[in-house]
């Protein structure tokens, strides 16, 4: 092995262990997951819609994975959550009230959590924003 194979391959794990070191220091969200708020995909039931709308794209959400037994420190409603945020606005019209785009890029800083009530017990899904421009 050259010098130059050694550097590149320091070079690759300092990487690589900077962006793990960096995802492992995501702050994580929990919210109580709301059937009347948040909806399943019809055609993706891996898919998460909001009944409130953005204003010039789609606001989702993507299952990612699922775990129980976790213990958040603390559980959030979402509906209460985004409308109380800067990201929702009561004083435009009805339809177009969610800034989805910033709305978006302030969540995807978070691992964010849905708990899910299924038979009586918790089951945490752990969900990917994403944001489409229509």
């Amino acid at each position: 092995m050259t010098k130059k194979d050694i550097l590149n391959v320091i070079l690759l794990l300092t990487i690589t262990f900077t962006l793990t070191a960096q995802k492992a220091n995501m702050d994580t969200l929990y919210f109580k997951f709301n059937k009347k708020y948040i909806k399943r995909g019809e055609v993706n039931k891996n898919q998460y819609y909001l009944k409130d709308k953005s204003n010039e794209g789609d606001l989702f959400f993507i299952k990612r994975s699922i775990l129980d037994n976790l213990k958040p420190k603390e559980v959030l409603c979402f509906k209460k959550f985004i409308r109380s945020s800067k990201y929702y606005n009561f004083s435009k019209k009805k339809n177009q009230r969610l800034d989805g785009y910033r709305l978006w890029e302030y969540l995807d800083k978070y691992i964010i959590f849905f708990i899910l009530n299924i038979d009586g017990r918790h089951v945490y899904e752990e969900v990917k924003i994403n944001y489409v421009i229509e």
